[in-house]
C-alpha cells in the first residue's frame, strides 16, 4: 500500500509545546505509527502508515519509510520522552532459565534459513520469559538514525500487558493482533501465556486456518473461548466474516491504556491503534535494541 492510513493533529499542538509531551512510535517493515501525548495523557497527535503493499520486498518498504520520515514534521520535535517499539515477525520466546544474552542467534537456528542480521531481546511482563527477535541490519540502522535518543523495546512486551488486562475477567482467552500481513496469536490460560506464534497470511482462508490452529493446539473450543482482535482488521471484511462462522465470542480491543481520547478525535475503531495505546501504557521501555 505504501500510504498514510491515518493522520490527526490537535489544533492547539505546536512545536513549542513538544517539550511537555511524550512521543511513542511503532516501527516495522510493514507498518509505522506514532502518537504524541500531553502531560495529562491527552492525545495530541496520531499518524499511521501501511507498507504492506511492498510484500516481502524489504528494501522497497525501507525506502518508503526513509522517504516519509525525512519529510515528516512531527517526529523530530524535542519531546520530553521518546520511545520506539519494534514490530517484527522474527520473534521467539525463551524461558528465563534458558535465556543466554550472548547466544541470541542460536535461538533462530531452526527457524530461519539464513541466521544473519541484528538480534535483540526484551523481557516480557511476567518476568519469566524473554522475547528474542531478529532485525534486518538496514532496518535497525534506519530506526536508530531516525529515532535517536529513544528507548527501544519489542512491541510484544507492551501488548502482553494489555492482553493480561483484557483477559482478567476470563480464565482463558485468545488474542490476535494484525500488523500488515503478519498475524500474531497469543493464548492466555489462567493468566499464563500458553501459546504464542506469528504467521504470514495472504488471504482470509489463511487467517482463519491459523486462528483455528491456535484453538486446536491449545485444546480450546471456539464456541466457548473468546477471541480479542487488535490491529488492521474490520468487522465489515471477509476475514471477520470467516472468523464469525466458527468463533462465537469475538471482541475488538477498546483498550486505550489510560490515554485520553477526546471527542474531537475521529477514532471510530479504537482497536486499529491498540498497539500504540498498549505501548503508551507501558511504564518502561525495558531493553534497548
Amino acid at each position: 500500500m505504501n500510504h498514510q492510513t491515518f493522520s490527526w493533529l490537535h489544533p492547539d499542538f505546536n512545536a513549542l509545546g513538544a517539550g511537555n509531551c511524550s512521543f511513542y512510535a511503532i516501527a516495522g517493515v510493514e507498518v509505522l505509527s506514532y502518537c504524541v501525548l500531553g502531560r495529562d495523557r491527552t492525545l495530541r497527535a496520531l499518524r499511521a502508515w501501511d507498507f504492506s503493499g511492498a510484500g516481502s520486498e524489504t528494501q522497497r518498504a525501507l525506502s518508503a519509510m526513509r522517504s516519509l520520515l525525512a519529510t515528516d514534521d512531527l517526529y523530530t520535535l524535542p519531546y520530553a520522552e521518546r520511545r520506539c517499539a519494534i514490530s517484527t515477525p522474527h520473534t521467539t520466546l525463551v524461558p528465563a532459565r534458558f535465556y543466554q544474552p550472548n547466544a541470541l542467534p542460536s535461538y533462530f537456528s531452526l527457524l530461519l534459513s539464513e541466521n544473519s542480521g541484528e538480534f535483540g531481546a526484551t523481557p516480557l511482563p511476567a518476568g519469566d520469559i524473554w522475547a528474542v527477535y531478529r532485525l534486518d541490519r538496514e532496518f535497525k540502522t534506519l530506526i536508530e538514525q531516525f529515532f535517536q535518543g529513544a528507548a527501544f523495546s519489542h512491541l510484544l512486551a507492551a501488548e502482553m500487558s494489555a492482553y493480561s488486562q483484557a483477559a482478567a475477567p476470563h480464565r482463558t482467552a485468545v488474542f490476535v493482533t494484525v500488523h500488515g500481513y503478519n498475524l500474531q496469536i497469543a493464548v492466555s490460560d489462567r493468566g499464563q501465556l500458553s501459546f504464542y506464534n506469528t504467521f504470514r497470511f495472504d488471504n482470509p482462508g489463511d487467517f482463519l486456518y491459523f486462528v483455528l490452529l491456535a484453538y486446536e493446539q491449545s485444546r480450546l473450543k471456539p464456541d466457548e473461548i473468546p477471541l480479542f482482535i487488535g490491529g488492521n482488521l474490520l468487522e465489515s471484511g471477509a476475514i471477520y466474516r470467516n472468523l464469525y462462522r466458527y468463533i462465537q465470542h469475538i471482541h475488538f480491543f477498546q483498550f486505550t491504556g489510560g490515554v485520553h481520547v477526546g471527542k474531537s478525535v475521529p477514532l471510530p475503531n479504537l482497536h486499529l491503534f491498540f498497539d500504540l495505546f498498549a505501548l503508551a501504557a507501558e511504564p518502561s521501555a525495558n531493553q534497548s535494541v
